[in-house]
């Protein structure tokens, strides 16, 4: 196996090495390489319509959200990325909307246009007459067609003819393969992150979220070849959740949920992946020896053991005490490892050390 150097640690190696803190603004190429695929993703990538995934700060729901996205053209889908901000002037509508029913067109209204405007934006050249006309049907009534998708397909299956015959060998065409995937399979899956961004636990704010909840599930259920998946954080959720209309949802839950095995098992994947390390599973199927074989993986960039000055934790195996720490959250690890692979950079080591003023500044140690 490759061994580190100090070089190792400075931070856009480190960046690399551990990931983002925020894995879901990971490069595509790099989170692919390095995810490590619990049950959990085993079910956002089912073929049920509708599947919410709920978790806590810091439990990785963006990221499992982004490896479905990535990976759901593979199965034929038209995967869409809708963040909140990507509503703009449509949002402005919803927020100052306080009835139900009023909130469940307006959110059709809006995701129906934005789904237009997003397939269209694959041509990156064309934003004429027939592009308007598309979102303005997307938003006045194809929200309320229950063939919505197939129709779609009729309305930009000439304007993907027209602009490919304009140029066919023109880089500026976009990715016309995300179109005509639409057009052979008419199967679109919407993710959908960042929709608590600005929840403050209000009662608009539970309106909010309940009338997308409710319009996601009866877009999914009406328009044929329409599946969504969204993340929310399960403080939001729970609240929702009191609402009278939540046993609709309870079969469309997924726990965005980590035990500390497969936290380690991710540290040791990125690490192989730095190095361009094959990192071998079905050494982790014991149980009796996975703690042993997984050390040996992070045993290239950390010291085996803790410093002897490190009280509670003297001569503690490293593993252990990462363990501990983490509260089997995966950013927290990327947090712990960034930081002391800061200190270790600082230092000049070759492989992150295991001194107590190194963790101080971030745990008290016990």
């Amino acid at each position: 196996m490759k061994n580190s150097t100090f070089e190792t640690f400075k931070k856009e190696n480190r960046l690399i090495l551990f990931g983002h803190e925020d894995a879901g603004k990971e490069d595509d190429s790099r989170l692919t390489s390095y995810y490590y695929k619990t049950i959990q993703y085993e079910d956002v990538m089912s073929g049920l319509n509708l599947q919410i995934i709920t978790g806590e700060k810091g439990t990785g729901k963006s990221a499992l959200l982004k490896m479905a996205y990535i990976e759901s053209a593979e199965r034929n889908f038209v995967p869409l990325w809708i963040r909140l901000d990507d509503l703009s002037e449509l949002y402005s509508d919803i927020l100052r909307s306080d009835n139900l029913y009023e909130l469940k067109t307006l959110w059709k209204r809006a995701i129906s246009k934005l789904v237009i405007m997003k397939l269209i934006s694959h041509m990156t050249f064309v934003m004429g007459d027939d592009c308007q006309k598309a979102m303005t049907w997307a938003y006045n009534t194809g929200y309320a067609e229950k063939d919505f998708i197939a129709k779609s397909v009729k309305i930009l299956k000439p304007m993907y003819d027209k602009y490919i015959k304009l140029d066919e060998d023109s880089e500026s065409c976009g990715e016309h393969h995300v179109l005509q995937r639409m057009i052979n399979n008419k199967k679109i899956r919407l993710f959908f992150d960042d929709f608590d961004l600005d929840w403050k636990g209000k009662a608009s704010d539970i309106l909010k979220i309940k009338s997308l909840l409710l319009v996601l599930s009866d877009m999914t259920s009406d328009m044929g070849g329409l599946s969504a998946r969204i993340a929310l954080r399960t403080d939001v959720y729970e609240m929702i959740r009191d609402e009278e209309f939540s046993d609709k949802f309870e079969s469309s839950i997924i726990k965005c949920q980590w035990n500390n095995q497969e936290i380690m098992k991710t540290l040791a994947k990125r690490i192989c992946t730095y190095f361009d390390e094959t990192f071998d599973e079905s050494i982790t199927a014991n149980k009796q020896t996975m703690q042993y074989n997984i050390a040996k993986y992070l045993n290239i960039v950390f010291v085996p053991r803790f410093d002897e000055q490190a009280r509670a934790w003297t001569n503690a195996p490293t593993h252990k005490v990462i363990y501990s720490l983490i509260r089997r959250k995966p950013r927290d690890m990327v947090k712990l490892c960034q930081s002391v692979a800061e200190e270790a950079y600082k230092k000049r080591l070759n492989l992150i050390d295991m001194y107590p003023e190194s963790w101080t500044h971030i745990y008290e140690l016990g």
